[in-house]
């Protein structure tokens, strides 16, 4: 398989974990953790297939036999959605993910100043980090309750602040590796998380070079392989 063929299948698997993820949030609610199962458990499980045998992995997962680990920080433990670990040693390194549902513009400052927050505390650690968001292109705004009272929409703006992040020297604060899973959610019928598909980055009002970023650097396969290249390469 080429790797053309090979980016398409993970994104096809990315897919139907994040159909199967939006899913459990329409039976459970935003608080039950049930959303979060499919959505670690591909991760982890795809970290696992890239990686093979030696590697251990940590996360959430659906048959309810898998938990999220604490670990150490460099300034306060944490709970992390996937920890990965060589011959059972302590983790070498940790995949976080943000799964986004509905209102994102309210908290979308609070979401990236947490973010370089946590990838400082594990990478003075000596940890490998790596951030993956799963960000629909029209977000839901939600009324305590339930009720939907509008339909927001990502910009360039919002995007723009983590495309520069990534592109910045290798401070502590930014991720060894990012990727944003930019989504199409079915706005007409919420409840058809079947209709779910890959975003359409030409349709939406982003600069081309923001698009670029999104396509190449910032795609779901290219994360996967890029948390695989620099965990095989830490000695």
């Amino acid at each position: 398989m080429n790797v053309s063929n090979s980016y398409s299948a993970l994104e096809s698997r990315f897919i139907r974990a994040v159909r199967e993820s939006y899913t459990a949030y329409n039976e459970h609610g935003a608080r039950s953790n049930q959303k979060l199962r499919p959505l670690h458990q591909w991760v982890a499980d795809e970290m696992q297939r890239l990686l093979g045998d030696g590697y251990s992995l940590q996360s959430l997962r659906k048959d309810d036999k898998g938990g999220e680990e604490r670990i150490a920080g460099e300034y306060y433990d944490k709970t992390v959605d996937v920890s990965i670990a060589k011959d059972n040693a302590a983790p070498m390194a940790i995949i976080s993910i943000k799964f986004i549902a509905s209102n994102f513009k309210q908290n979308a400052n609070n979401y990236f100043e947490h973010l370089m927050g946590e990838t400082a505390n594990l990478r003075r650690r000596g940890i490998i980090f790596g951030h993956l968001m799963v960000l629909p292109t029209g977000v839901p705004y939600r009324k305590q309750g339930g009720a939907i009272k509008h339909k927001e929409h990502i910009s360039n703006h919002h995007l723009q602040k983590y495309v520069k992040l990534g592109q910045d020297d290798d401070y502590p604060h930014r991720p060894d590796a990012m990727g944003i899973g930019l989504i199409s959610l079915p706005l007409d019928d919420l409840s058809d998380a079947n209709k779910i598909k890959l975003a359409d980055l030409t349709k939406m009002q982003i600069s081309e070079s923001v698009c670029a970023v999104l396509k190449n650097k910032f795609s779901v396969p290219r994360f996967m392989h890029d948390m695989q290249r620099l965990i095989e390469a830490k000695r």
